[in-house]
C-alpha cells in the first residue's frame, strides 16, 4: 500500500480563481505583508490564502511556487494551490520575525531545543536565498513545527525594491478590492490593470 503523501501544488484555472475571490469577501482576513493579503481559507481553516495587490506581490507569489516546487522542503510552509492572484499555502498559528524571535531565543530557557529548531529554518533558507531579515518570517503550526510562512524573497533585489504597502488595507477597501479582481480574472484581463487599480485606490 503507497501511503506517500502527493505534496504537489495545483494549479488554479481561471473559473476555480475567481470562485475562491469569491469567497474571500466574507472570509476573515487575519494581515497583510507589504504588499499581500492574508485570509483565513474558508475552505480549510488550516489553510491561508494570500492575495496580490501589487507588481511585487506577483512576483513573491511565484517566487514561493517556485522554491516550494523545486524543493518541497519541510522547512516551508506547504503550498496547496496557486493561481494568477492567490497562494492557497498552510496555515501557521504563532508567527515570529527577527525581533520577537530572538526575544523568545533564550539559551537558558527550557524552550531552547524548540526554538533551535526555528534556527534550523533560518540556516536553510540563509542557504537558498542569502541573509536577510526576511528569512526570520516563520512560525509554528498546528503540530507544532518550525516552517517559512513568507519565502518570497528575491536574493537578486534589494529588500526595500521588494515591499509593496499593504497599510491601506481596511475591510471595506479590501472587499472593493476583492470585487475588481474578480472581475480582472473574469475577463482575464492583464496583470497591469490590477496594478493600475491598487495605484488609485
Amino acid at each position: 500500500m503507497n501511503t506517500e503523501v502527493n505534496l504537489k501544488a495545483r494549479k488554479l484555472s481561471n473559473s476555480q480563481e475567481r470562485k475562491l475571490l469569491k469567497l474571500l469577501k466574507n472570509a476573515k482576513m487575519v494581515g497583510h505583508g507589504s504588499s499581500r493579503l492574508v485570509f483565513i481559507d474558508p475552505r480549510d481553516s488550516n489553510r491561508v490564502v494570500k492575495v496580490a495587490i501589487g507588481a511585487n506581490s506577483f512576483c513573491q507569489n511565484k517566487l514561493e511556487v517556485k522554491l516550494w516546487k523545486n524543493t518541497q522542503n519541510p522547512y516551508l510552509a506547504r503550498i496547496y494551490e496557486y493561481g494568477k492572484f492567490v497562494v492557497v499555502m498552510e496555515r501557521v498559528v504563532e508567527t515570529y520575525d527577527e525581533d520577537s524571535f530572538y526575544e523568545a531565543y533564550d539559551p537558558d530557557s527550557e524552550d531552547y531545543e524548540f526554538f533551535q529548531k526555528g534556527i534550523n529554518v533560518v540556516s536553510w533558507l540563509e542557504h537558498e536565498l542569502g541573509s536577510t531579515s526576511d528569512n526570520y518570517q516563520i512560525g509554528v503550526n498546528a503540530n507544532d513545527e518550525w516552517k517559512a510562512y513568507d519565502y518570497g524573497f528575491d536574493p537578486e533585489r534589494s529588500t526595500y525594491d521588494q515591499c509593496g504597502d499593504a497599510r491601506w488595507v481596511d475591510q471595506v477597501n479590501c472587499r472593493a478590492f476583492l470585487d475588481e479582481m474578480e472581475r480582472l480574472v473574469r475577463f482575464h484581463r492583464p496583470i497591469t490593470e490590477i496594478q493600475r487599480f491598487v495605484k488609485s485606490r
